[in-house]
């Protein structure tokens, strides 16, 4: 893998994913300044949506919990309760904004399935290993009240 990475970066086919170190819209700040957002992530219009903030920081202050109740569940060979929760982090993760998760438990959750507990343990590492570089979403600040574009109009 390293040697297929060296060859994609020095063809100058690597793409280094930069922070977004404020809202998303189509300018965001990063490291290196104030740039064009092109992405596909907000095409909702959701991306910096209070409600959708406050979920996608509830999954990650939640996750390593529930990686934790997975590995204790693993331990115990109880497959049923390890697929039930690689199929919630399959979703949730998903539904949040967190797609990187959604493969590797749909892989974890048919291995749970299918009793191959050696890649279980491969897969709670790597899932482990993606939580811990996550990056828990602030608060929400809440909206200040505008009484010029909540009141009714005359």
């Amino acid at each position: 893998l390293a040697t297929q990475l060296a060859d994609i970066r020095a063809k100058g086919l690597y793409k280094a994913e930069r922070r977004i170190l404020g809202p998303q819209g189509s300018d965001i700040r990063v490291s290196q300044g104030s740039v064009l957002n092109f992405c596909a992530n907000n095409y909702l219009g959701l991306a910096n949506h209070p409600r959708l903030a406050k979920v996608a920081r509830s999954f990650a202050l939640q996750l390593p919990a529930k990686l934790n109740t997975l590995g204790e569940a693993l331990q115990r060979g109880d497959m049923e309760e390890v697929a039930q929760l690689a199929h919630w982090l399959k979703g949730a993760g998903g539904t949040v904004g967190f797609d990187a998760f959604f493969e590797p438990a749909r892989e974890f959750e048919q291995h749970a399935k299918a009793g191959r507990i050696e890649a279980l343990h491969a897969g709670l590492k790597v899932l482990h290993e993606m939580a811990d570089r996550m990056v828990v979403p602030e608060e929400p600040a809440p909206k200040a009240f505008s009484p010029a574009t909540t009141a009714p109009a005359a």
